[in-house]
């Protein structure tokens, strides 16, 4: 449980940064 949720908000996290970046 606790993982799907931590690796929902790293790919969260990772597309907004990709996103600021580009």
């Amino acid at each position: 449980m606790g993982h799907g949720t931590i690796y929902t908000v790293l790919r969260f996290t990772a597309g907004c940064s990709f996103a600021v970046q580009t």
